[in-house]
């Protein structure tokens, strides 16, 4: 009987010396098979899972052999190799197997997540060891699963390590079927060319050298393989970059696309805030609001779509800058400007001020259709006050922000839809059917039926979208819709059953020899019926033939044409691997395509390149050689396109193998070539190394040959070569003195070397002249300007900095400065010249247009000339007259809101921090005792003096409103006391104030934990000003959330922000107070 050791082939110290060091569950599992001496007298049969551990057991018994055996032969002790527990198993590996321990731990890498976690926490591999007990709690999983995994790990361990070994043994040799090879894995084919096509287009290209197009052919023998192409193949095989890895990748990529996918599904079923509902709620009807929408602006339109979708629900995660949201908000939600105050104006002029109680329906199209002189306004019900809400002081709403640019409100675009559509009664969306719509156009229900019978299974599943089709007891079909259809709403469904449908029932009516003479369709469907003419019923179908050929054949094309069309399929990668997915390709004499499926089941795309893009391509082959195309069956769309290469011959550069033959097609000259490669950047040298080799010639001139083709398909190498570098070449020739008139350029880059000509550029003008005074002045600017320009230093930091640092700022006289540059100007850079040019004359131009000069006879260029126009319409539209920066006095600006005199002259006396921003940016002159004139200063602007723009326009008005409105409620208790406001008043007015309060920003997530309000105060606030800041859960659904009621939230928000507005007075009075006491200190020690 053979001992153990024989087994695992070694010897018996060997195997007593393992049996000493290695785990406990191997130990235990030999015994069990073995015997408890290991003498084969009590052996044991395993069960399933026992074998299992055995095997897992004989694999690291294994890995001991080979390592004691590689310990001997290098001379090293094997007992002090053992007892170093840190690292054992790592150690071990690399030793049996004579690998490094960076090779080792990318192939742990490359392990599936799952195994490998247990093998690293099992054998603490680059970390702390753990026992199997900590391992099942901490992976939540058996004992059993543990075994497996290392077993499963292990044997991935060994085969790695077997190819590795194998490939260092095969010198100058690859795989004969890489596909073949890699199918082994157990991948299928299709994922494995996914995968090979994310490698780059080196690896690509050196895969596709040996293996073809899709890597399924056999590697010649005759082909011998170049320097370097083996390491890229085995790097695929067995690198660090993998084929498993890329695999890896992608599904990765795959997962991350399904989750995209359902995260956008779940946020399109959550509730949207609608606009149409908002304008509902406050008494408006849909058509009023529709009209008020068309009547603004289309840069206003434009911006309102950026947050709402077509059916005016809002677009939760649409990325807008703070300015946006503020014009969007004023646009949509504020009652003085946009589609507010435009309601209010309408309203006004037909009817009084009524707020309506009767619930409007849900449809916007039912609101549309309704009479206007009919609508039923119902007088309003004021309901008392509840107990308690007379606890609760309301605070004022304000509106902070300013005034958007919009239309005339009785401009041409406000007009109603019947007047806009003349057609209206015949549009679709006032029909509940289908059949009803087209008998309205003409058609019967013969041509309907026709139609329906005709559609394919996909069309039906499409055309069934929007309409439910019922049939009756003559087996006539009655097409429902399921909702209206509108353009403005649903623009996809609008068309298909306008256009589409309408067209297939114009063509099926034609086919049937019926007239068409009464049938009314609107413009576009008439000028898609006339160019696409089918009154020919001679013109072949795809569908009726078995092969491509008799198809084409049929068109009016020769046997030539099919021949060309095969060869083409070499150069066309794209119609290479289209062509063999659709078609067997058979050899006879010539070349036969025959469909592998019926034409009929081809999918759209498939129809449209075989019916439309190839015949395209074979017009234009039949033309380059003198054919002619006139006897061929095509639509005249069709048609046009091929005889398009007629016009336009070009140069294309994947016809040419070096970059010298194609610039000399175009006109260039090889001086030209080497001058421009001479002064090309360190990036762009790096993209010729990626598709160009350069080779010097003995004359010292230099041949630059394609590594591959370059076509469309390569975006950037394509755009580079016939753009960038053809301009940098035309430039090289203007700047020796050399003809551009016999050059061959496309009009795209003539067009953009006109428009960036070298010839016009600023920066030679502005080397002409020292001083940047007699640059100014040459543009049209006076002393006066520069005067202006040097005042402002001292109120922009930046300005004040940059001027410093590169002028010399000489005083000649009293109101004369000269601007000497400090260094040569050839030496500064782009962003000096952009600044020097562009954003200081700008500065200028808006100091003139506000002082009332003028900008008529300034020498500007095209994008300064563009922004003072855009300055001048602001200067001189409504909405900007009352922005803070365009009143001269405070005064005017608040008068805007409704403001007096004496009540701004009280808010001045009575302020305390604020008079500071009063004296330093105003000049104040006294009228009389009860009324101050304000003159703004020029040095107010709202980028540099933020904490005082943000006073005026923000806390001082939400100030003076307050005040102004707790005096005219005043007045006007003695009519309400009685009953008071209702609580649904009370409720959209804090709601207001509270968007207004979020919308400046005043009160933030920071404020209201350094505060250290009650825990109570505190959660709410940041409930309502963090959690909910873009507004997107009402008070209603706020107090639901909570389990309480809406009353009692509304108090609890108020009493919180008073709260707010109290700690924060309360803070900044002691602030004041201890700097006056520190002041009062240091002047004591002073006296003292």
């Amino acid at each position: 009987m053979e001992n153990v050791w024989t087994n695992f082939k070694t010897d018996e110290e060997t195997f007593k010396l393992i049996m000493k060091y290695e785990e406990d569950f191997v130990k235990t599992i030999v015994q069990k098979k073995f015997g408890i001496n290991y003498d084969n007298k009590d052996e044991v049969k395993l069960t399933k899972k026992e074998n299992e551990i055995f095997a897992l057991a004989s694999l690291l018994i294994e890995i001991d052999v080979l390592c004691i055996k590689n310990l001997k032969n290098k001379h090293i002790n094997v007992d002090s190799f053992f007892k170093k527990e840190e690292g054992l198993m790592q150690r071990k590996i690399c030793t049996a197997y004579d690998l490094k321990i960076d090779k080792l731990e990318n192939i742990i890498i490359r392990l599936p997540e799952e195994q490998r976690k247990v093998f690293i926490y099992s054998y603490g591999i680059n970390r702390r060891k753990m026992n199997f007990k900590d391992i099942e709690k901490l992976f939540e999983v058996s004992t059993d699963d543990i075994y497996k995994s290392l077993l499963l790990t292990i044997r991935r361990l060994k085969s790695e390590v077997n190819i590795m070994k194998s490939v260092k043994k095969v010198t100058n040799k690859i795989p004969s079927m890489l596909m073949l090879d890699l199918e082994k894995r157990g991948y299928p084919r299709s994922k494995l060319i996914e995968a090979l096509n994310l490698y780059d287009d080196k690896t690509k290209y050196t895969l596709q050298k040996y293996y073809g197009f899709n890597y399924s052919s056999a590697k010649s023998p005759l082909i011998p393989v170049a320097e370097g192409d083996e390491e890229v193949i085995n790097s695929v095989l067995i690198g660090d970059n993998n084929i498993d890895f890329q695999i890896k990748k992608l599904q990765e990529k795959k997962l991350q696309a399904i989750e995209k996918i359902k995260r956008n599904n779940r946020l399109k079923k959550e509730k949207t805030f609608n606009l149409i509902k908002f304008y509902k709620n406050k008494g408006y009807s849909a058509l009023e609001f529709l009209n008020a929408y068309r009547s603004l602006s289309e840069r206003q339109c434009a911006l309102i779509k950026k947050k709402y979708d077509n059916e005016f629900n809002e677009i939760k995660d649409a990325k807008l800058s703070y300015k946006e949201k503020t014009m969007i908000f004023d646009l949509t939600r504020s009652e003085r400007s946009g589609i507010g105050k435009i309601l209010a104006e309408t309203t006004n002029k037909t009817m009084p001020k009524i707020i309506k109680t009767v619930e409007q329906p849900q449809e916007v199209e039912k609101e549309i259709s309704e009479n206007k002189n009919e609508e039923v306004i119902q007088p309003i019900k004021v309901k008392k006050t509840p107990a308690k809400l007379k606890d609760i002081t309301l605070p004022q709403k304000s509106n902070t922000f300013d005034s958007v640019e919009k239309k005339d409100v009785n401009s041409s675009t406000s007009k109603d839809l019947t007047e806009n559509k003349p057609n209206n009664e015949k549009g679709i969306k006032n029909f509940d059917t289908f059949n009803e719509y087209c008998k309205s156009l003409g058609f019967d229900d013969e041509d309907l039926e026709n139609m329906y019978n005709e559609l394919s299974a996909k069309e039906k599943e499409r055309f069934n979208k929007c309409i439910i089709v019922t049939e009756d007891a003559e087996k006539k079909h009655t097409f429902t819709f399921t909702k209206r259809i509108t353009q403005n709403h649903d623009q996809l469904n609008y068309q298909y059953y306008t256009q589409s449908v309408i067209i297939r029932l114009y063509r099926g009516r034609l086919r049937n020899n019926k007239s068409v003479d009464n049938i009314e369709v609107s413009k576009n469907v008439k000028n898609h019926l006339r160019t696409n003419s089918i009154r020919d019923n001679n013109t072949p179908k795809i569908e009726n033939y078995i092969h491509l050929n008799g198809y084409y054949k049929a068109l009016g094309f020769d046997d030539e044409d099919m021949e060309n069309l095969y060869l083409s399929l070499n150069e066309n990668p794209t119609r290479h691997d289209r062509f063999y997915r659709l078609f067997s390709i058979i050899e006879d004499e010539k070349h036969m395509f025959i469909f592998t499926k019926p034409a009929a089941d081809l999918c759209q795309k498939d129809h449209d390149y075989l019916t439309k893009d190839i015949p395209i391509s074979l017009c234009k082959c039949r033309i380059k050689k003198g054919k002619g195309v006139d006897n061929i069956k095509l639509p005249p769309s069709i048609k046009k396109a091929g005889e398009r290469v007629k016009t336009t011959p070009t140069i294309s550069i994947k016809k040419y193998k070096t970059l010298n033959g194609f610039i000399k097609a175009i006109g260039f000259d090889g001086e030209d070539l080497e001058e421009v490669y001479k002064n090309l950047t360190k990036r762009e040298k790096d993209i010729f190394s990626e598709t160009i080799n350069v080779s010097e010639t003995e004359d010292k001139k230099h041949i630059f040959t394609f590594v591959r083709r370059i076509d469309t398909n390569d975006k950037r190498n394509y755009k580079y070569y016939n753009k960038t570098i053809l301009v940098k070449l035309y430039r090289c020739r203007v700047k020796n003195n050399k003809s551009i008139e016999n050059l061959n350029l496309t009009e795209n880059i003539k067009r953009y070397i006109d428009f960036h000509s070298p010839k016009t550029s600023r920066m030679e003008i502005i080397n002409d002249y020292k001083t940047l005074n007699d640059y100014y002045k040459s543009l049209g600017f006076d002393d006066e300007d520069m005067e202006d320009l040097y005042l402002s230093l001292a109120s922009i930091p930046f300005r004040h900095d940059y001027f410093y640092k590169t002028t010399n700022i000489v005083e000649e006289a009293e109101n004369k400065h000269i601007f000497t540059f400090k260094k040569s100007i050839a030496n500064l850079n782009k962003k000096d010249f952009h600044y020097l040019m562009q954003d200081i004359p700008e500065s200028i131009c808006i100091h003139r247009i506000r002082s009332g000069k003028g900008v008529d006879g300034l020498k500007l260029n095209n994008t300064i000339t563009n922004f003072v126009k855009k300055e001048i319409e602001k200067e001189n539209s409504k909405s900007n007259k009352g922005k803070l920066d365009y009143c001269k006095t405070l005064n005017d600006y608040y008068k805007k809101y409704g403001i007096t005199d004496e009540e701004l002259t009280n808010a001045y006396k009575s302020a305390n921090q604020g008079k500071k921003y009063f004296e330093e940016f105003t000049t104040i002159t006294k009228v009389n005792e009860e009324k101050y004139i304000f003159e703004i200063k020029s040095t107010l602007k709202y980028r540099h003096d933020l904490p005082a723009y943000a006073y005026f326009t923000s806390n001082l008005l939400i100030y003076l409103k307050h005040k102004t409105k707790q005096t005219k409620q005043e007045t006007q208790n003695n009519l309400v006391i009685a009953e008071g406001p209702s609580f649904d008043n009370i409720k959209e007015y804090i709601h207001e104030y509270l968007s207004e309060i979020k919308s400046s920003h005043i009160i933030t997530k920071d404020l209201i934990l350094n505060l250290n309000l009650p825990k109570r105060y505190e959660y709410f606030l940041l409930n309502e000003f963090v959690i909910n800041k873009d507004g997107s859960m009402s008070l209603d659904e706020e107090a639901k959330h909570f389990n309480m009621d809406s009353m009692e939230l509304c108090k609890i928000l108020v009493d919180a922000i008073k709260l707010v507005k109290e700690n924060i007075i309360s803070k900044m009075n002691h602030f004041t107070d201890t700097a006056a006491l520190a002041e009062k200190k240091e002047n004591k020690k002073t006296l003292s």
